[in-house]
């Protein structure tokens, strides 16, 4: 298979003890294989660290899953609308909408702006630090222990950073 090396794909065949579901599988859809992976997962997992212990492990996977999700999500944005970092603000804030609108001056319509629910703060302000490490403007330290959106806009010249 293109893109998993053999030592990584024999590890994840041992972790799920099984032989994986053929791409082509005209009995399964592929959301069908996934989900029932993740279900012989969560069970094997449970079995070996018992159900709280799962329920902590999934409970980070989670959390990863979805920084990284939001973070894909912003950076396709970025890329869409303009690629260069250093002309897009990020940030976060408890309400997003007012920020954008009010403080910094965006236009609802006609300006590149985006916003996610990152669903805790920590995982917003890792988000945001991962784009002003990639050139973004932008100031860490704002928000309270509310603060669980990330938002980024294009900056222009009405715009008030």
């Amino acid at each position: 298979k293109a893109g998993v090396n053999r030592p990584h794909r024999t590890f994840l065949q041992r972790l799920s003890n099984h032989q994986p579901v053929p791409r082509s599988s005209p009995s399964r859809s592929r959301k069908e294989a996934f989900l029932s992976g993740c279900f012989r997962f969560e069970k094997m997992l449970a079995q070996k660290v018992g159900d709280s212990g799962a329920r902590e492990v999934l409970e980070r996977l989670d959390g990863m899953t979805t920084k990284l999700a939001i973070g894909q999500k912003i950076d396709n944005y970025i890329q869409k609308n303009g690629g260069e970092y250093a002309d897009w603000y990020i940030g976060i804030a408890t309400n997003p909408r007012d920020r954008l609108f009010c403080d910094h001056n965006v236009n609802e319509k006609g300006d590149a702006w985006i916003f996610r629910d990152s669903g805790s703060v920590s995982a917003a302000r890792d988000i945001e630090r991962h784009f002003i490490a990639l050139g973004c403007s932008g100031g860490e330290g704002g928000g309270s222990d509310q603060t669980h959106y990330v938002y980024a806009y294009k900056m222009t010249d009405h715009t008030q950073q």
